[in-house]
């Protein structure tokens, strides 16, 4: 929540795609699409987020399904900042 300057309340209104970065949400609906077809277990990728005044975060993102009974329950999804990583790349 900090990383992105939201407040608990008002994180906790947000969807992901209010989040993830206008030029990165079709990768982002590609891999949705894995999970809810059954081809997705774990995904390590990078993601350009959005933070609340507009500003782009680079993210190092994992994203693993937390399997119950032979259905998924749920994602547990990982963010990283690398933005001073990938700026000094540059």
């Amino acid at each position: 929540m900090a990383v992105f300057g939201y407040i608990a309340d008002e994180f906790n209104t947000l969807r992901l795609s209010d989040l993830v970065h206008p030029d990165e949400r079709t990768k982002s609906q590609v891999l949705l699409d894995e999970r809810d077809g059954g081809n997705f277990t774990e995904r390590r990728f990078r993601r350009r987020m959005i933070a609340k005044y507009g500003r782009a975060l680079h993210m190092d993102c994992l994203s693993s399904l937390l399997p119950l009974s032979g259905y998924w329950l749920d994602v547990l999804s990982d963010y990283r900042g690398v933005s001073e990583q990938v700026e000094s790349e540059n």
